[in-house]
């Protein structure tokens, strides 16, 4: 007579039969065994398809701000606490959106430019020039960046001031990663004054608005799987899953407008608010730039004459007529955000800010692209930043027995 409890495990042939837990446990394991594998095929497969790239069989371990080219392995991969920059003492040839190679030199530090001392030496009046791709300078030659040309400006309007402006723009840094630099690095190298030229970065990217997108974000960054799949849904015209790159949707409500623009607005302002607290603290010296926007490129080439408010006047009756408005738009409305509480700051905390949206106003044969600067539009930058800080330096050398002018100057 068989035992009661144990028919349950055999068949009716008499042959042993799993038990439903000892099932599940062994779909569970298949499961992750099959995913496990396709992670490593697809790590590999992707490490041989782009040149040996050891980005792709690192992805999710490597830092996940990283920006090396598959086939050039040109890029900012040297990762640290909340930022990024490149590795050092190198020269980038294909970098950015030049077209042609261009010769772009990194220094000891990870900075675009020359080297300079981290100990800064007596009698330097040093500038750190903060931001993303434009600070970087895409478009540019290395002595025709903003900050390059702000320092031969200093040393042809005020040789008896030795002013250093330094490059610390990284591509597609925010205000996330800026207050993660001046906290972790560039306060140690003793500015006199920071300049603060961000926002497109900000606005730029969707931003978690659920549990769920939060979910699939930290996916994404770890998963090669989900990167590959993701690509495969868009490549057969496939839903836009969510990602860490996630952008705004063709079409966006007015509901999601507002969802994003209070968003982005809460995490700007309180990432630009500790910044300039922390330079407060440390006597240092803050400029915010204002930064415009070209998304659709008409102003760039001439097809219409509009100034950036009219832009976002547009956008705006737009939304309220239509209730929806395209991603151009949606970026450009959060951008626009963002420059109000950047407008909004200074006047609470008698900060200087220059107006380079007037500057691409006026001048929009300036824009390079949608938001960066031709060598001309950096060289408008930099007279506006010199005449801004040029008191501020000017009062530093006189207090330290340096006279403002002399007769080469004259």
């Amino acid at each position: 007579m068989p035992i009661a409890g144990k028919s349950a495990v055999r068949s009716r042939g008499g042959k042993p039969r799993l038990s439903r837990r000892k099932k599940i446990l062994f779909a569970v394991i298949s499961c992750v065994g099959f995913l496990v594998c396709t992670e490593l095929a697809i790590r590999i497969g992707a490490f041989f398809v782009y040149n040996r790239s050891p980005y792709f069989l690192l992805y999710g371990l490597k830092t996940a701000m990283a920006d090396d080219h598959p086939e050039t392995g040109e890029g900012h991969s040297a990762g640290f606490d909340g930022y990024f920059k490149f590795p050092p003492d190198r020269t980038l040839h294909q970098y950015g959106l030049f077209k042609d190679p261009t010769p772009i030199r990194i220094n000891s530090l990870g900075f675009r430019g020359p080297d300079f001392e981290a100990d800064k030496p007596d009698g330097i009046f040093r500038v750190i020039c903060m931001g993303g791709s434009s600070t970087f300078g895409y478009f540019a030659r290395d002595r025709f960046t903003y900050p390059a040309l702000l320092e031969r400006r200093f040393a042809e309007r005020l040789p008896a001031r030795k002013v250093e402006a330094i490059n610390a723009g990284i591509p597609h840094a925010d205000s996330d990663n800026l207050l993660a630099m001046l906290q972790d690095e560039l306060t140690g190298y003793e500015p006199n004054v920071i300049t603060i030229y961000t926002g497109f970065n900000d606005a730029y990217y969707l931003m978690d608005a659920t549990a769920f997108q939060k979910s699939l974000r930290w996916i994404h960054s770890h998963f090669a799987t989900y990167v590959a799949f993701k690509r495969l849904v868009t490549a057969l015209g496939g839903p836009q899953m969510h990602s860490r790159w996630a952008r705004y949707r063709k079409t966006v409500n007015q509901e999601s407008v507002r969802v994003q623009v209070d968003l982005h607005a809460e995490r700007y302002e309180r990432n630009l608010r500790e910044l300039l607290a922390d330079a407060r603290d440390s006597e240092i010296e803050v400029f915010f730039i204002l930064q415009s926007v070209d998304l659709v490129n008409k102003r760039r080439k001439g097809e219409v004459r509009t100034t950036y408010a009219e832009e976002v006047r547009a956008a705006e009756n737009h939304l309220q007529q239509e209730g929806w408005i395209d991603f151009h738009e949606t970026t450009l409305l959060v951008q626009f955000r963002l420059m109000e509480i950047l407008r909004t700051l200074a006047r609470e905390e008698n900060v200087p800010i220059v107006d380079n949206i007037a500057i691409l106003d006026e001048h929009p044969e300036y824009f390079a692209s949608y938001v960066h600067l031709t060598e001309n539009g950096n060289g408008a930058l930099a007279d506006a930043l010199f005449d801004a800080i040029r008191p501020l330096a000017s009062a530093e050398g006189q207090a330290n027995g340096v006279p403002e002018s002399t007769p080469a100057s004259q």
